[in-house]
């Protein structure tokens, strides 16, 4: 068993020679920025150009060309894609409530296919992957087994979760060092709405500051850079592990006050996002630095962020809004003093 998940992860190593990342991302972008655009055709093309550059692209961005080929009824193509999410070990039933591809299901016999995609993905996702990916879950499973037990688990039982933590932690980078970053081509996807993120990512989530065992960061970098991770999901795990939001990956921020503010307070921060009022020469650092594991530049990932919050069948990268509350009116009043206020 071993010997065949070490000659399966070497064909993975050896496949991933002669791409370049970078430009994968960068054509990734123009596709995301041409769907916000409403641009279909010209996202289309972008995923198409994008995919040449990377052998494995993530599923994430098959999913989304996937939502632009059914739209411009390009009947083959998306047949060829739906397939390319069974290699990544998708189940048909988490995407096939969408209602864009619920109407693609009567265009085409949908039974016949349904069995297709089957089987290519039982064939797809061999027994080296069932045995990593069952690695992979039960390290999730360990991680979250103390911390739904009690809501306070930090003070009633910090013992016993810092002793899941380690185990885990120590696991997880056996498993790095021995066959790379557990990218989708190694373990599958998750199969829940958001499958293009991992459970046993929770592992290297709860490795911060106050509960380091282990570093992760320099990992994180060269798994994006490689294209073993969606730098997206990278920088946010960068960013809590180090405990500084050097990507910038919370842009918006809503506002909730605790206490008994004013009406005249609350109408500043009713129906409203707040951003920093970021100055250009940090602006470029900022860059500088997403750059670094391939992410876009801020400008671009902030109206990916505008375009999540409205109802949409693709699934851009983007980060959640983040709300803060203050216990004194004081306190929220300084926090908006230097931010800038848009309509929610």
């Amino acid at each position: 068993m071993r010997n065949k998940l070490f000659i399966f992860v070497l064909l993975i190593t050896y496949s991933l020679h002669g791409q370049d990342i970078q430009r994968y991302h960068q054509l990734i972008n123009r596709a995301e920025l041409a769907i916000i655009n409403q641009d279909i055709n010209q996202a289309f093309i972008k995923y198409d150009s994008a995919f040449r550059y990377n052998q494995h692209p993530f599923s994430q961005d098959i999913y989304n060309k996937l939502i632009c080929s059914i739209t411009l009824q390009k009947k083959k193509k998306s047949k060829k894609l739906l397939l390319e999410l069974a290699k990544k070990n998708l189940n048909l039933s988490i995407i096939d409530t969408n209602q864009i591809i619920k109407e693609f299901k009567g265009k085409i016999n949908w039974n016949s296919f349904k069995k297709k995609y089957s089987k290519v993905q039982k064939q797809s996702f061999t027994l080296a992957k069932q045995t990593l990916k069952t690695t992979m879950d039960s390290l999730f499973e360990r991680d979250q087994f103390f911390r739904k037990q009690d809501k306070d688990y930090r003070l009633t039982l910090k013992d016993s979760v810092r002793h899941v933590d380690e185990g885990n932690s120590t696991v997880l980078i056996n498993i790095i060092d021995k066959l790379g970053y557990p990218s989708e081509e190694l373990t599958g996807v998750n199969n829940s709405k958001d499958f293009f993120r991992q459970p046993f990512e929770y592992v290297i989530w709860h490795q911060t500051t106050l509960n380091l065992i282990h570093s992760y960061e320099n990992i994180l970098r060269d798994a994006s850079i490689k294209g073993l991770i969606d730098p997206q999901r990278a920088a946010e795990l960068i960013e809590n592990h180090i405990g500084n939001e050097i990507f910038s990956c919370n842009v918006f921020y809503k506002v909730a006050c605790d206490s008994n503010c004013t009406e005249e307070t609350l109408k500043k921060i009713k129906g409203k996002i707040f951003s920093y009022n970021i100055k250009p020469s940090y602006l470029k650092k900022i860059d500088e630095r997403r750059l670094q594991i391939n992410l876009e530049p801020l400008a671009d990932y902030t109206k990916k962020i505008l375009f999540a919050k409205k109802i949409t069948p693709f699934k851009l990268r983007n980060s959640s809004i983040s709300t803060f509350s203050f216990i004194t009116e004081a306190d929220l009043l300084t926090f908006i003093e230097n931010m800038v206020s848009s309509d929610e």
